[in-house]
């Protein structure tokens, strides 16, 4: 579509080419004018794969004519029309446009809603015309979501945070806020699908305490009834880093005997955790006098429960020999679970002997492995400064980095700067980053007079994808699988400029 006359002719919906079904007589074609004048438009179509034009004069409008409401309202329904292809995206826009046009849609409701009760109860916003209603229904979302982060976070980081800061090697820890950590875990009321985390917690307050039993202040700020040195041969623990999963600790004992959820006690005194399936974890085997031999630690990835863009689960498995000891040893082993029901061999940890891997697509994190240093780059979980080993990037948030122990531990889903659900790039060597394709100046790119379908970019900034159906998608949404995923896409890199005349294909009777 073309507009001869330079009359301001905006926000035309249809927004892209459409595809008529044959012997149609007519097709809606709507948009707004600045200007009370009148103006000249022209319309590209393709009849018989032969292009074609027509030109429209549109009246000014008159604002009292009797039609200007119905024409408004016609309006709106197209917007809801193209709207409603990204349903779900689009759902606060789709409910503002019936609310202000009165129109029905897919989001609207017969409920006549006057109290916030009413609007809490039904999970239905009020408009905005209601200013006072609006305004105390947001403070309610917003205090419920902030109670809920909170919860979130408080029922497994504190955990994480308390381990992260007793084995830095920080010589100005304090031992008191360590401590302090492991009680809120300890003493805190938490989801059900956080039950018994408080027993793993408190066996690590007691490795703690030993571990720094000179310090008076210590004990003194510890109930003594929580107190009791309970050191094992061998301690696995094992995480993993997608909320709402279900990863199984299996460990099979020397003597073939295997410990996991449904067989939590063997002969020679193994015991297992109980089952977590929701959440991170943590799943914990202890054994405390270990007979000679072999033991085999295996992971099943039993059930994912939420939609992930990854689509995998990374687990961490913490090996602890002598633990609560003076000889305590230490080891982690990390691998990535693909597919529901997967179960892979971990590791062998044998009693008299170093931890052996088993699996092919294993990576030790033994602290010395990966001897990599990012120069210039801080870690936003941790502060680490300059990363040392994989560094994480957030291919959405700007300048948001996280090292490899922040990343195991799900440290990433908590930071104030960044979404949880975003796709971070491991990256292994920083000088060779500047070379990859995310830094080809991508934010120059401009599509002129294209807009996404899906988040309305006006123009698509960087890479930009058109659809067989018509529509264009920026490289966010694409990612994202916000469109649907049997469409083919054109992935286009560099800015093009089309006559306008080709940027709309449409019939008209």
């Amino acid at each position: 579509m073309n507009i001869i006359n330079n009359a301001n002719v905006y926000d035309i919906y249809p927004s892209h080419s459409i595809t008529l079904k044959p012997n149609t007589e007519r097709f809606i074609l709507v948009g707004k004018k600045s200007s009370s004048t009148s103006a000249n438009i022209a319309v590209i179509f393709i009849i018989s794969n032969q292009i074609h034009r027509k030109e429209l004069k549109i009246d000014k409008v008159d604002s009292t004519s009797e039609n200007y409401g119905l024409l408004r309202r016609l309006y709106a329904k197209q917007m809801l029309s193209e709207l409603s292809a990204f349903p779900e995206q689009n759902k606060k826009r789709i409910l503002d446009i019936g609310l202000k046009y009165s129109l029905v849609s897919n989001f609207t409701s017969i409920l006549v809603l006057e109290t916030l009760q009413q609007h809490i109860e039904h999970k239905i916003c009020t408009h905005q015309s209601r200013r006072k209603l609006y305004n105390d229904y947001m403070t309610y979302q917003n205090n419920k979501k902030q109670e809920e982060l909170t919860k979130n976070w408080t029922s497994q980081s504190f955990r994480d945070l308390a381990l992260s800061l007793q084995e830095s090697n920080s010589e100005t820890k304090n031992l008191i806020e360590i401590s302090d950590l492991y009680k809120k875990v300890i003493f805190g009321e938490w989801d059900k699908r956080y039950s018994e985390i408080e027993v793993t917690t408190l066996h690590e307050l007691n490795c703690f305490i030993f571990q720094f039993h000179q310090q008076q202040q210590i004990l003194n700020s510890i109930d003594n009834r929580l107190i009791r040195h309970l050191p094992v041969d061998l301690r696995i623990v094992m995480v993993w880093d997608t909320n709402d999963t279900d990863v199984d600790l299996h460990v099979i004992e020397p003597i073939g005997e295997e410990c996991y959820y449904s067989h939590k006690n063997t002969a020679i005194g193994g015991m297992i955790s109980r089952d977590f399936t929701q959440g991170y974890g943590p799943e914990e085997y202890l054994v405390r006098k270990a007979v000679k031999g072999t033991y085999i630690v295996r992971a099943k990835y039993f059930a994912n429960h939420q939609q992930s863009l990854i689509g995998t689960t990374t687990i961490m498995v913490h090996i602890y020999k002598y633990y609560g000891q003076s000889n305590q040893q230490k080891e982690i082993v990390t691998l990535r679970l693909s597919s529901n029901q997967e179960t892979i061999d971990v590791c062998k940890v044998n009693s008299n002997d170093d931890i052996q891997q088993i699996s092919n697509n294993t990576v030790t994190n033994n602290q010395n492995l990966n001897t990599n240093i990012h120069l210039h780059v801080t870690c936003d979980g941790c502060d680490m400064s300059p990363i040392k080993g994989d560094r994480y990037k957030c291919l959405f948030c700007p300048d948001i980095d996280f090292c490899q122990s922040c990343k195991s531990i799900s440290r990433t889903n908590h930071n104030s700067n960044h979404q949880y659900n975003h796709p971070l790039l491991c990256i292994k060597d920083s000088s060779e980053y500047p070379k990859s394709d995310y830094l080809n100046n991508h934010n120059k790119i401009n599509h002129k007079n294209n807009q996404c379908n899906s988040c309305f970019m006006k123009p698509i900034i960087d890479i930009r994808y058109k659809c067989t159906c018509g529509i264009n998608l920026c490289e966010k949404c694409e990612f994202m699988g916000l469109h649907d995923t049997d469409h083919r896409r054109t992935k286009i890199v560099k800015s093009e400029w089309f006559h306008s005349n080709f940027d709309w294909w449409t019939s008209i009777k």
